[in-house]
């Protein structure tokens, strides 16, 4: 049997290393996503590995402790994260981590693992809790085939509009183009019948991330209308959040916004968008990202133990929450978030 050895992968200088190195390695397995979660929800991070004390960390998991009292405690890999694939160097090694995170359900209600190739890789005593799609986006090709592979109608056209109404584009990590971001992501939460994320999230992930954090925003005569925030791992830029002004979708502005940003990206080194998961009967998001030229692949998470037809999700209890607050002023609103997110991870 294995010796599995825990370890505090934001105090541990090993796991930064190991992130930096390992293929796999994403946004949400830095100490910048962990210390994020633990500023803004108390979250505990912790991390198993098969690499003894003091040597060079060659794999490893990374999980957070979420203690709820409506939604139980338990152990998730990552919260809020759209997947976070254990870095372990081969498929054996992937057995002797998990296998030990299954056995340790005394005092939790559930283990969550959010590989995204977990259904080419199913684990013992762990089972499908959730489906989604992933979306990539190649930007090794050059400016001309990446717009050339854009829906004629549905982003081309757009986006020659929107150039033509002169939108402003703008990049920033400033406290004012954040603000601007949030007002933004207020009105599209509400849209969507779900309260908005409390503002120290984003706050700390600015401070957490630094440079590797950026607010990117379209204005029309400058009054913000579509904005998304991104974080950069290595080659790889992670769209996180994105928010618009419905009233003003007419000009376009969302479809700059990617343009832009894309553009952007590639001037600075940056060859995959990862474009994030998508219900699997969202609709609408799917088919934008499609138009994109995007590539769609599969993320099943995984429980231990595994959920049953009883099991309540966490995301259901934020869109009833959100059902909930749908008519209610901003405020209210906000203060609905500030208090359910950190059940919800």
């Amino acid at each position: 049997m294995a010796t599995i050895h825990i370890l505090n992968p934001v105090a541990d200088r090993r796991w930064a290393d190991l992130v930096d190195e390992h293929p796999q390695a994403s946004i949400f397995h830095s100490p910048a996503w962990l210390t994020a979660l633990q500023r803004t929800y108390g979250y505990q991070p912790m991390a198993l590995t098969l690499t003894p004390p003091q040597e060079e960390l060659t794999n490893g998991i990374a999980f957070a402790r979420v203690a709820s009292r409506l939604t139980g405690t338990r152990l998730v890999s990552l919260p809020f994260a759209d997947h976070c694939q254990p870095l372990t160097q081969d498929a054996r090694q992937t057995a002797e981590l998990t296998t030990y995170a299954g056995k340790m359900q005394r005092g939790y209600k559930y283990i969550e693992l959010r590989p995204h190739e977990a259904c080419e890789c199913a684990l013992p005593g762990f089972g499908v809790s959730a489906q989604y799609l992933l979306h990539t986006l190649d930007l090794t090709p050059d400016l001309e085939q990446m717009f050339g592979r854009f829906h004629p109608s549905c982003l081309q056209r757009r986006i020659r509009h929107a150039e033509r109404m002169n939108l402003a584009y703008e990049e920033s990590r400033s406290e004012s183009a954040l603000a601007d971001f949030y007002k933004l992501q207020v009105m599209t939460r509400a849209r969507h019948n779900l309260p908005p994320q409390p503002t120290t999230w984003f706050e700390n992930l600015r401070n957490s991330f630094g440079d590797r954090f950026t607010v990117h925003t379209v204005c029309a005569d400058g009054k913000p209308i579509a904005s998304m925030i991104t974080l950069r791992h290595n080659s790889v830029l992670t769209y996180k959040y994105g928010a618009s002004d419905a009233s003003q979708h007419r000009l376009g502005g969302v479809a700059l916004l990617f343009w832009r940003t894309i553009q952007s990206a590639k001037a600075n080194g940056v060859t995959k968008m990862d474009l994030g998961r998508s219900d699997l009967h969202g609709t609408g998001l799917v088919e934008f990202k499609d138009h994109l030229g995007a590539r769609r692949s599969q993320l099943c998470y995984l429980r231990s133990p595994e959920p049953t037809m009883n099991d309540t999700r966490s995301r259901d209890y934020l869109a009833l929450a959100g059902k909930v607050f749908a008519h209610t002023p901003p405020s209210v609103a906000k203060i609905a978030g500030s208090l359910l997110y950190k059940h919800a991870g």
